[in-house]
């Protein structure tokens, strides 16, 4: 055998020893991401949400003045950019002279007709453009967005919200508030707002800047509400239920939220609303057995779907489907599956916030995500910045090249732990 002979056979060695080296420590890595939790396993970079107070007991037009403030002159202007971007985006298709019109109509159009929104929202619009440089038509236009959404045809698909009852009989609330568009600028908008009267804390909320009405909010000792889409009938209807009555669900929303005293006059007066839009909200309360998820038709109530534990229903998961039909994206599904897979004697926040960071409960049109509870008092959110293509994806596409199959199925809910 030749020199040369000798050392490309001592190369093949090191070769083939080399790549059965990094095929164990890849298969190891594949086990390894296999076991993690899915909040680490989907790798993504989140922001914690500061924290504002708003004092009701100011006139309207002054109540954001602190949060204004507060916010800084920079941050300010980073949001009166992302007002005209959002703006600008959705003109987009249109051609110069309709955008120009479109444009006109939203900023000065629509700053007519704020006059004739309820007050004391009209008046806070008025004092949050004063103090931002925002036209009065795009706030109105972001606290009216629902009721132009919120259709059969025109649904964007947002949000999850799940109750649940501990084992101690703690009620908890989480929530994803997803949006497929604009999804990177309102992260930008995201707020915590502490609504306060004569120095008195009355709710918390999960906010996007702007907005004078409510999505996610918690009021200590009495309830919490989030509120999903639900997409049902036609901007038609929406628009004759704004003609004769109908409120924005973002407002009936807050005015529950500062004037019901109890969990059971929350729900009935979420019951009783005549909203504009369809919708679904989510309610959690002080009590062992006081949770429930309200399926609204504008001005009338579907269905009141409560916690019963004895029934073995301790938690309720909520898309934005009607719960006796069709689950029509598989968020739902597995939420459900995931929450079944933790248990009721194990479930707490941190579980929790593991299903709602599961794919697909978690998407890259999540904005934010809330967790909450009335009794005790416990109020986080923070603004989500999903990457689909995450550590666990690479995992099991490598797993699926290799044809190397160590668990049954690749489903995230079988993976699933409290952390």
């Amino acid at each position: 055998m030749t020199a040369y002979s000798i050392a490309k056979s001592k190369f093949q060695i090191e070769i083939t020893a080399t790549h059965n080296i990094a095929l164990t420590i890849m298969r190891l890595a594949i086990v390894i991401s296999l076991l993690l939790p899915p909040v680490l396993g989907y790798p993504q970079v989140h922001t914690q949400v500061q924290t504002f107070e708003l004092e009701l007991s100011l006139d309207p037009e002054h109540r954001w003045d602190n949060v204004i403030q507060s916010m800084g002159q920079e941050k300010v202007t980073r949001v009166r950019l992302i007002f005209d971007d959002v703006i600008s985006q959705l003109l987009e298709g249109l051609g110069q002279p309709e955008r120009f019109i479109a444009r006109q109509l939203i900023d000065v159009g629509l700053s007519e007709v704020a006059q004739y929104m309820p007050y004391p929202w009209s008046a806070e619009a008025v004092g949050i453009s004063r103090g931002t440089g925002i036209p009065v038509g795009q706030l109105v236009f972001l606290n009216r967005y629902y009721e132009l959404v919120a259709t059969g045809s025109r649904g964007q698909h947002m949000c999850t919200s799940i109750v649940a009852e501990m084992a101690n009989g703690t009620v908890i609330l989480g929530r994803n508030l997803d949006f497929r568009q604009f999804t990177g600028d309102l992260r930008d908008l995201v707020l915590n707002v502490d609504f306060k009267r004569d120095g008195r804390l009355l709710f918390h909320s999960t906010h996007f800047f702007g907005m004078t009405g409510v999505t996610t909010g918690s009021a200590p000792g009495r309830f919490a509400i989030t509120l999903n889409e639900r997409n049902n009938g036609s901007l038609a209807a929406n628009v004759w239920h704004a003609l004769t009555g109908g409120e924005t669900t973002f407002h009936v929303i807050r005015r529950v939220l500062e004037t019901a005293d109890s969990y059971g006059t929350a729900v009935q007066m979420l019951t009783a609303a005549h909203t504009i839009a369809p919708e679904y909200f989510a309610v959690a309360g002080p009590a062992p057995g006081q949770g429930c998820v309200i399926t609204g038709d504008r001005d009338r109530t579907l269905d009141v779907y409560p916690l019963d534990v004895s029934a073995g229903r301790w938690f309720v998961a909520q898309t934005n489907f009607d719960r006796w039909a069709p689950d029509g994206d598989g968020r739902r599904t597995d939420a459900e599956r995931a929450m079944t897979h933790i248990g009721r004697d194990r479930v707490d926040m941190e579980g929790l916030l593991s299903v709602l960071q599961t794919y697909p409960v978690l998407n890259p049109g999540t904005v934010y995500t809330t967790l909450m509870s009335v009794q005790p008092d416990f109020f986080w959110a923070k603004a989500q910045h999903y990457r689909p293509a995450g550590y666990r994806h690479h995992m099991l596409q490598l797993t699926r090249t290799l044809k190397h199959k160590p668990w049954k199925s690749n489903k995230t809910h079988e993976y699933l732990r409290v952390l």
